[in-house]
């Protein structure tokens, strides 16, 4: 499997003992660095899952090496395709009254360099070993918001493509002449989607209709947070409904949705034999709703245990029983 973060970023956190004040200075009591990255989190989650995966990332400078060397101690190696500008670090503060208010640096890459991500991915595709091709979050600037649909009209007749990410980039997948096998919104990415506001029912419909628009192709999962997650099968595939699994205390939300999908993931590869069962034409097969209703289950249950860790670490031993 290949996974893709278009880009990736070291995200600061600072924390300050009172409330934040505009235009003045702030001194924080603590403070933390953790990665962030769609493809990479759900790289991580694949192998704590058991499920190896080649991780491809756009990495510049300092930062850069900083991102790929806190990978490698959990032992996911990144292949970089590097880039002039250097990886970004955001920055979240997060006042006394517990009010986070974040700080997105921009990050431009040239035309050149998605030249080499293109060469990147023909290189993997062509060795035949993998059959997924996973592409998710955000696209820098300077990538055109039509790049994963690009993707997928290149190499979705050799991998199954999935895709988790928003806006135009989004819409631009599931306008694609092949389309993904599997999209992941959260429910205001799917609002967003389909243009009107959704509430945690009607979410069914509007799933449906995306699915509608790649032809059926593409399988639908829309995760609610604490209302679970929903979902829509492909080729007029039924549906399933989870409800989050409660925890305690929620720690970090950043990853659940990645740690929720890699493992949905891994639980159908398990149950079909691997990835080398995976037929690109026909896309993640699921073992009818009996086996949606398990991946989903084992799925709401890694992301509980996701929350309950700090910022976007993942859980161990993720375990694909239920």
């Amino acid at each position: 499997m290949i996974t893709l973060t278009m880009n990736p970023a070291l995200d600061l956190t600072l924390h300050l003992a009172g409330p934040a004040k505009t235009g003045a200075l702030n001194r924080s009591v603590s403070s933390s660095v953790t990665h962030g990255g769609k493809g990479t989190n759900f790289s991580l989650a694949l192998l704590s899952a058991g499920v190896p995966s080649a991780a491809v990332a756009l990495l510049g400078g300092a930062a850069g090496e900083r991102f790929r060397a806190m990978h490698e101690e959990r032992g996911l190696k990144i292949t970089a395709v590097p880039i002039s500008a250097e990886t970004r670090t955001n920055v979240k503060v997060i006042d006394g009254d517990g009010v986070c208010t974040e700080y997105n640096q921009t990050v431009t890459v040239t035309e050149s360099e998605l030249d080499d991500v293109i060469a990147v991915l023909d290189a993997l595709v062509a060795t035949g070993e993998h059959k997924i091709m996973h592409m998710a979050g955000s696209l820098p600037a300077g990538a055109p918001k039509s790049f994963y649909r690009t993707l997928c009209e290149r190499y979705g007749d050799r991998v199954a493509c999935i895709v988790d990410a928003d806006g135009e980039a989004l819409k631009a997948a599931v306008a694609a002449k092949i389309p993904p096998v599997l999209l992941k919104p959260n429910k205001a990415e799917l609002e967003g989607l389909v243009g009107r506001p959704l509430t945690n029912e009607s979410v069914v419909e509007a799933a449906r209709e995306v699915r509608a628009a790649t032809g059926g192709r593409a399988s639908v999962i829309v995760t609610l947070g604490e209302n679970g997650a929903v979902f829509v099968g492909a080729n007029g595939g039924g549906t399933v409904r989870v409800s989050a699994v409660k925890v305690p205390v929620v720690r970090g939300f950043t990853a659940a949705g990645d740690t929720f999908l890699a493992t949905f993931v891994a639980r159908v590869l398990r149950d079909n034999g691997g990835e080398g069962a995976v037929v690109p034409a026909r896309g993640l097969q699921v073992r009818g709703d009996a086996g949606a209703s398990a991946a989903m289950r084992a799925a709401a249950r890694a992301a509980a245990e996701k929350v309950a860790l700090e910022g976007s670490e993942i859980p161990a031993n993720i375990s694909l029983d239920i």
